[in-house]
């Protein structure tokens, strides 16, 4: 899906269009010198793990005065988040990067796939803070589209809410009569979606042993997880739950407790 928050308030492409540089605080470290044709741009956020927003702005959950170095750059990310490093795009053409995180709290490294390259290129960046102290991350096109992660971390989640959405919407339930397991209940158009369920570390922790669609309980698509809520609940919570559909769009739910019944 198309993100137009980003397209539009992307801190480097509102410099070109105004004619001014770019915000987010990069020390200019790469060795393209004043020609900023041959530059990569990398534009990020470091955020909580539990905000959605891809170019933060206040109370957004962006996280401030941490250093993100990667290529021979480094900056210190402004009051919402957001950072921007410059590198020499005839040597870095894309690929695998090694970002550094450090602040009074952080002390944090990720290696990111699919980073963009080359001369003129915009690259863009989220970083998840996760509950665990670990930071995930992906990269995205200019659409917002994700095309790379850290090895391990979460996939991308195109939206990311909770089950909690009333009437016969989503549902969290820690016992299905059935299996004796936890059944996760959706709108029936989810029939189609793969379901997948990560713990707080990104680590893929369950999935589906039975699904069914779309006979009771308002229609909705069942699926019913191999295991129960109280080992759910050992694996590393909070839990997040995401439906990824054919086109791409991936529809992740937070789970808290699992033991909790969430809808």
């Amino acid at each position: 899906m198309m993100n137009l928050g980003r397209i539009l308030t992307s801190c480097a492409a509102l410099g070109l269009v105004l004619g001014t540089t770019a915000c987010g605080g990069g020390s200019g470290g790469g060795d393209g010198g004043g020609d900023t044709t041959m530059l990569t741009t990398i534009e990020g956020t470091l955020r909580t793990a539990a905000s959605a927003s891809r170019v933060l702005g206040p109370g957004e959950g962006g996280i401030a005065g941490v250093t993100v170095g990667a290529l021979g750059d480094s900056a210190v990310t402004d009051e919402n988040g957001n950072f921007n490093l410059s590198v020499d795009g005839a040597i870095f053409s894309g690929g695998t990067v090694e970002f550094t995180f450090s602040s009074e709290t952080i002390a944090e490294t990720a290696i990111l796939e699919g980073v963009p390259g080359g001369p003129g290129t915009m690259a863009f960046t989220d970083f998840f803070l996760e509950d665990s102290g670990r930071i995930t991350g992906e990269s995205l096109d200019a659409n917002g589209e994700v095309i790379g992660t850290t090895p391990g971390g979460r996939l991308g989640c195109s939206v990311t809410q909770t089950f909690v959405d009333g009437g016969l919407g989503a549902l969290w339930k820690p016992h299905s009569e059935r299996t004796g397991t936890v059944v996760i209940l959706m709108p029936a158009e989810y029939r189609n979606a793969d379901v997948v369920v990560y713990n707080n570390s990104g680590d893929v922790v369950d999935g589906p042993l039975i699904r069914d669609c779309c006979s009771h309980n308002g229609g909705r698509e069942h699926v019913y997880l191999t295991r129960s809520s109280g080992d759910l609940a050992g694996a590393g919570v909070p839990l997040t739950v995401q439906f990824t559909f054919s086109d791409g769009f991936s529809d992740c739910r937070t789970v808290p407790d699992p033991n909790q019944r969430y809808d």
